[in-house]
């Protein structure tokens, strides 16, 4: 199969916003770290969706996730993602998510990770397991090409940490 590429910049997010509400908020009024990381998977599933026409993808690894600043109810996380490699059957989006605060306005790093995914197909064939059908992985529609020199830089550091994760795994 010849893939097609597309330059990187034509799946990049700035400012995705979402509010912070009660429901979204531990027992001291803080945000819940998991609704940070629902909310970066779903965007990156999202930015992968429109990448690749509707290809499936499934959320392999997450690199750590530090929580740098606190984030309450009334702020805005405002969320960065850009598709930083793709390789065969596999892909890394970088996400960068930021606070910003109500009263004052002032915008906040609050932490920044990588989510590997997986493109993968549904056989005809059931899994005698778990009774459902099998799912294995696929080769990715489209590529994604770097042309600036931020891209660039991200698209070698994606090679190194994916060379780490590969370590890892053994």
């Amino acid at each position: 199969m010849t893939r097609k590429n597309r330059p990187i910049s034509e799946t990049e997010v700035k400012d995705y916003p979402t509010m912070i509400f009660p429901e979204d908020l531990n027992s001291q009024d803080k945000m819940f770290g998991g609704m940070l990381v629902a909310t970066m998977d779903k965007l990156a599933g999202t930015l992968l969706f429109r990448h690749a026409e509707g290809q499936s993808f499934g959320t392999v690894y997450i690199d750590g996730i530090s929580f740098l600043v606190p984030v309450y109810r009334g702020d805005l996380l405002l969320l960065d993602a850009a598709i930083n490699r793709v390789w065969n059957t596999s892909c890394e989006i970088g996400i960068r998510a930021k606070v910003q605060r109500k009263r004052t306005g002032k915008i906040h790093h609050l932490s920044s990770t990588y989510f590997t995914f997986v493109a993968v197909e549904e056989l005809a064939e059931t899994d005698p397991e778990s009774g459902h059908q099998k799912i294995v992985a696929a080769p990715i529609k489209y590529g994604a090409t770097p042309r600036t020199k931020e891209q660039k830089r991200r698209w070698q550091e994606a090679e190194e940490r994916r060379q780490e994760r590969l370590k890892k795994k053994g």
